[in-house]
């Protein structure tokens, strides 16, 4: 069995989301983080262990989430 990482740091809201909530010069705190869909992803593998999936990561330079940046095979 193959394992792939997927950090929560992908589930970042996006900095316009959070300027919106004016949460962004707290990014980082638990109501900056998208954790329902986090729980979705890991739902989603759960239910669907034959299924290939996509989560998002964080990129430090643009300081954003990237859709679909982690591919998670069926194999993990």
């Amino acid at each position: 069995m193959r394992t792939v990482h997927v950090p929560q740091d992908g589930f970042h809201f996006r900095n316009e989301q959070l300027d919106a909530k004016g949460l962004r010069d707290v990014k980082g705190r638990p109501e900056t983080f998208d954790a329902a869909g986090y729980a979705d992803l890991l739902r989603g593998l759960r239910e669907r262990p034959d299924a290939e999936a996509a989560a998002p990561d964080y990129d430090r330079e643009l300081h954003e989430p990237v859709e679909g940046r982690i591919a998670v095979p069926a194999s993990a």
